[in-house]
């Protein structure tokens, strides 16, 4: 199809060829620049019938013509469904005749909602009505499909909605994830198999997919899956960036300061830092591990139980069980912590699992329990977990305690709260000497900074909280004693626990002599083994 000679006001007749090759360059090689020439945008300030275009745009529009595809995460009120849900799609519109756009939102209502800005867009724009076909054509318009006059096919539909045999030229995420993301792992996994398995295959081989979003959870599809896949070129556009403010003509920084004070610091932290959990509103800061020696940059996980109870130091194990071995389930976690003469904690050794059947986690337990022989090993005991403890009682001689987690788990004095006190004194040694030691307590303090308050609750934001757990019952072993404790006098209430807690850890006994603990009736703090 023959495309329509451009007309702009204040430029140059389109009879003058020059100045008419030079915009049609201009208005093909940039969406932006297009955006600003050819739509309208809101009357009030500071758009004033413009369509305003902003620092940010202009690197969003260097990337869209790189036809990468792209996942870009970005503040609330940043205008990316304005620059990509209309003005880019209608810049591919105009050059592309005979293609086809899709545009997939979080649900029908707001995909139905961008296809009514488009239509309103080439209703109401005088330099667009060579794309608005006239007659029954432009009667078929309608709220998830319209047709341009040079052919180009626009749709639009709501995650999880139903779209074979459409096979698209260019396709938009716009804000694919909802409220429900952030909290459900079931939802989480929904919307990356649709994403993955329904939507992406959809794309003509060749052609850009694009992704803009603002993050729900740190193992989103965004965050935990496009962020690392490398197929994508992975961008973030926070409101505020080292002070300075992303779009200050809309998002000043007393007005963020404002929202930030209405929303409270989670929530927009999520909604205009595209940070699920900020540091300022974590529970358990990054900035708590840069107190000195806290990182121990030569120790690595691992080393045998001998290195550490010739070192003074008592071994104590927590272990949070995986009742599932499908994808997206828990992880099983065995955490092993040495306690020094002088009350410091050192983290021994971190085994995380995915996907082991039952005999299977039986089997590294046991394997762990007699490699480090801990003074107590503590495992939850909760419903089908019971088994684990019942059965590992029964064939071995470990110290093995059973405990069974409930609300208390999150309260502030005896719950996973309470492991701040530990970090706030720096009593705890943190082993980062080979990439698999980095590896494995970078992915405990990412799930430790998931946990925030939120309406007066302590939750976790996170996709998984497994290292946490097992981190919280191997200290629960050691200061014997699950609801009266302090960190400097631990209490025992072994009343309140069902199976029994042991007796606390006192760190000014004498050291255990290591050839002694080899012994399974070796009980140098009197627990009853």
């Amino acid at each position: 199809m023959q495309q329509s000679a451009l007309v702009v006001p204040g430029m140059p007749p389109a009879h003058d060829s020059f100045w008419s090759a030079q915009m049609e360059g201009m208005l093909r090689a940039s969406p932006a620049y297009f955006a600003n020439r050819m739509l309208i945008g809101a009357k009030e300030a500071p758009y004033n019938g413009r369509f305003v275009i902003s620092w940010h745009h202009l690197e969003w529009d260097a990337l869209a013509m790189t036809g990468d595809n792209l996942c870009l995460i970005a503040s609330r009120n940043s205008g990316k469904s304005l620059f990509w849900s209309m003005a880019f799609v209608l810049h591919f519109a105009w050059f592309h005749p005979d293609m086809a756009t899709f545009i997939v939102s979080a649900t029908s209502d707001m995909a139905a909602t961008i296809m009514a800005r488009i239509s309103r867009q080439l209703d109401i724009n005088p330099k667009l009505q060579a794309l608005v076909p006239t007659g029954s054509r432009r009667k078929k318009w309608n709220t998830t499909n319209l047709v341009l006059a040079n052919g180009h096919e626009i749709r639009v539909c709501g995650m999880g909605t139903k779209q074979r045999g459409f096979h698209p030229d260019l396709l938009i995420g716009d804000d694919i994830l909802t409220d429900e993301t952030a909290w459900s792992e079931t939802v989480r996994k929904r919307q990356a198999d649709y994403w993955h398995g329904a939507v992406t295959p959809m794309l003509n081989p060749g052609r850009q997919q694009i992704v803009v979003c603002t993050p729900q959870a740190q193992n989103d599809l965004i965050m935990g899956d496009l962020r690392i896949n490398p197929e994508y070129n992975f961008k973030s556009y926070p409101a505020i960036k080292d002070g300075v403010a992303l779009w200050p003509e809309r998002l000043s920084l007393p007005y963020l300061g404002r929202e930030k004070a209405k929303m409270g610091a989670t929530r927009f932290s999520k909604e205009y830092l595209c940070l699920p959990v900020s540091d300022e509103a974590s529970l358990f800061p990054m900035s708590l591990y840069a107190q000195p020696n806290v990182m121990q940059h030569d120790m690595v996980l691992g080393l045998p139980a001998d290195y550490w109870r010739k070192r003074g130091c008592v071994l104590f194990m927590g272990v949070d069980f995986a009742m599932s071995s499908a994808v997206g389930a828990d992880y099983t976690v065995i955490w092993t912590i040495g306690i020094d003469k002088n009350g410091v904690q050192w983290i021994v050794d971190i085994n995380r699992s995915h996907g082991l059947p039952y005999n299977e986690q039986e089997a590294l337990i046991m394997d762990l329990g007699y490699k480090y022989r801990p003074a107590v090993m503590l495992l939850e005991s909760n419903q089908a977990q019971r088994i684990y403890g019942d059965e590992l009682i029964r064939k071995t001689d470990l110290p093995i305690r059973k405990y069974t987690t409930g609300a208390e788990k999150h309260a502030l004095d005896k719950g996973v709260p309470s492991l701040l006190l530990l970090l706030e004194n720096a009593k705890l040694r943190i082993p980062r000497g080979d990439q698999k030691s980095r590896d494995l307590t970078d992915i405990w303090m990412e799930e430790m900074h998931n946990f925030t308050f939120l309406n007066g609750k302590v939750l976790s934001v996170g996709a998984h909280d497994d290292t946490v757990f097992a981190f919280w019952l191997a200290n629960l072993a050691a200061r014997g004693s699950t609801f009266s404790f302090s960190f400097g006098d631990a209490v025992l209430d072994a009343s309140q626990t069902g199976d029994g807690i042991p007796e606390p850890y006192n760190p000014h006994a004498p050291a255990p002599d290591p050839n002694a603990v080899a012994n399974p009736q070796y009980d140098p703090f009197g627990f009853g083994f």
